[in-house]
């Protein structure tokens, strides 16, 4: 209704008065001590106001009040343990106010409580013990406070709880959520008494410097659909039958912990997994067959583990996978040609394996979403595939460090999303195809340590606007720097050595490629530009102000050294 102004005190003579609905308004000031006088009040709801000063104690006069909302005011102060005395309260709501200090024990006191709302105040100290005692309480939120302390073992004792938010993360307006943590620096284990919590559908306790094991009893609640432990320093093994209660299980995050052992083959029965993290473990032994059944997962992340062996040819069968995130462990054998069958896939991510084989010709025939491919340091074999042109959404593209041979395809270059190019390392022979240089998306080209050879094209309407490194060192390539390469003003590294290319390297040079901050140019044929000490190549580099590394070993210099060289010596590595 827009009302504003304060509330009257002449309101406490409405002594009949069963409700007191005044929310969403532009009242201001203090509560008038008058309204202790509605002693019939059921309800009061004064939320998103501007009412200010402190919650007063007389609310604990109105015995009969079961709902009361004050949130989206600006009261500050402590809470007064007078307030607890409303026996019949079911809904307490103080979220996003100014309130401080501790919540007093006296909240025990409410034997009828079901939902206790705090968020977004600046109370402090630990969660008082006698809330477990409020048997009736089914939602509590204590977020975005400066709350402290462990998990209580008697959390077991709210058997009707199905939301408690202690910390500052929010998943959104999903249902049933459960979260806890502690203060960063107050490591804590979860209790076993978890487990009594039948009706609790996520846990989240991320980044919440949890210790321990995970209480089996967790996977014993057949009511979970989010189990989110990821950032913590858990430990321990999973039980091998992690899934015989788990029908409903949505997402299992337990990333950038200490677990250990192998991945439990019961994984196969949480038929409805969407979400699986366990990298950044400890994980040894083989992925599971059984991880074939979870057709339903679109997101799977084993990588930087200790696992061993292939990848199972079960994979496959995930047709609604969306992203295979493997990378960093040693994996063995060929890379399954059924992974080039999931049209769903949008991320393929194998780095730091020794993987085997070579990609498919008609790579793209099905990998119509691909967005990334990344198969650095690995074992691969034959030529990349023309076809690879025709995924057009690509972003990147991880071939480096392999064996791959024969030419870089023209058709990549017609990738009008791709930003990553890096093919470095392998015996790629050849030229470059001259529309790699004109990309308006390319951020980064890595050819270096190839056979590959040719001019760069020389257009001057090819651009780069948005290159930030080229590494095009140890190859065998010739002809000038192109204007496209010279005249890219994001450029931060630039490495040519080892190469043949010629020609002079302006005085203008360092104006354009200001962002530098490697520049090798050494064993080459060039010359580097100079008309006076001031005013060459060399001059040209004081605009670079980040530049770290500097190679040019083996070019023509004709002239003296710059007095303004030695402004580099602070930088330069």
């Amino acid at each position: 209704m827009n009302l504003y102004g304060t509330i009257l005190p002449s309101l406490g003579k409405l002594s009949l008065l069963l409700a007191l609905n005044m929310s969403g308004n532009s009242f201001h000031g203090h509560l008038p001590s008058e309204l202790a006088n509605l002693q019939r009040l059921e309800l009061m709801d004064l939320s998103h106001n501007e009412l200010s000063g402190g919650i007063p104690p007389w609310f604990g006069n109105l015995t009969k009040l079961q709902h009361l909302s004050l949130n989206g005011n600006n009261f500050t102060g402590n809470i007064s343990p007078y307030l607890f005395n409303m026996i019949n309260l079911e809904t307490m709501d103080f979220s996003h106010n100014f309130l401080q200090g501790s919540l007093p024990h006296e909240i025990g006191n409410l034997p009828k409580l079901k939902i206790l709302r705090l968020r977004y105040n600046k109370l402090s100290n630990p969660i008082p013990a006698a809330i477990y005692s409020v048997s009736s309480l089914e939602v509590a939120d204590f977020m975005f406070n400066n709350f402290s302390g462990s998990i209580s073992r008697n959390i077991g004792n709210l058997t009707k709880l199905r939301e408690i938010y202690v910390a500052q993360t929010d998943i959104g307006d999903i249902e049933a959520i459960i979260i806890y943590k502690s203060k960063q620096d107050e490591a804590c284990e979860i209790p076993r008494e978890i487990g009594n919590l039948r009706n609790l559908q996520i846990f989240d306790g991320g980044n919440a410097s949890l210790t321990g094991h995970i209480p089996a009893s967790i996977f014993d609640i057949s009511s979970l659909r989010y189990i989110l432990l990821g950032r913590n320093n858990l430990s321990g093994t999973l039980p091998i039958d992690i899934c015989s209660n788990q029908s409903r299980l949505e997402a299992l995050y337990l990333a950038r912990n200490q677990l250990n052992g192998e991945i439990p083959s019961g994984l196969g029965g949480c038929r409805k997994l969407q979400n699986l993290d366990f990298s950044i473990n400890r994980f040894s032994g083989q992925i599971p067959r059984s991880i074939g059944n979870l057709t339903g997962l679109k997101e799977l992340y084993l990588g930087d583990n200790e696992l061993k062996g292939g990848i199972p040819w079960e994979v496959g069968n995930i047709l609604n996978l969306e992203v295979l995130d493997i990378g960093e462990m040693g994996l063995t054998g060929l890379v399954p040609q059924v992974l080039f069958n999931i049209s769903t896939l949008k991320t393929i991510n194998l780095p730091n394996n020794s993987l085997s084989g070579s990609l498919p010709w008609d790579i793209c025939l099905h990998l119509t979403s691909l967005e990334r491919i990344d198969f650095y340091r690995n074992e691969l074999t034959g030529n990349v595939p023309k076809s690879i042109g025709n995924c057009t959404f690509l972003q990147l593209i991880g071939l480096g460090k392999s064996h791959l041979s024969g030419e870089i395809p023209e058709e990549i270059g017609n990738l009008q999303h791709l930003s990553t190019l890096s093919m470095g390392g392998n015996n790629l022979t050849g030229s470059i195809p001259s529309k790699i240089f004109n990309m308006s998306t390319i951020e980064l080209i890595a050819l270096q340590l190839n056979k590959l050879s040719g001019h760069l094209p020389s257009s001057s309407e090819y651009k780069l606007p948005k290159l930030t490194v080229i590494s095009l060192a140890q190859n065998r390539l010739s002809g000038k720097l192109p204007s496209c390469i010279t005249n890219a003003s994001t450029l931060n590294a630039l490495e040519i050595g080892h190469n043949s290319f010629s020609g002079f390297l302006p005085s203008s040079f360092g104006n354009n490629l200001r962002l530098l901050e490697s520049l090798s140019l050494q064993y080459n044929n060039l010359s580097l530009e100079y008309s006076s000490p001031e005013h060459s190549f060399l001059s040209s580099l004081m605009n670079c102000r980040t530049l770290r590394h500097l190679s040019i070993e083996s070019t023509t210099y004709g002239g003296v050294l710059p007095a303004s060289i030695g402004n580099l010596s602070a930088s330069l590595q």
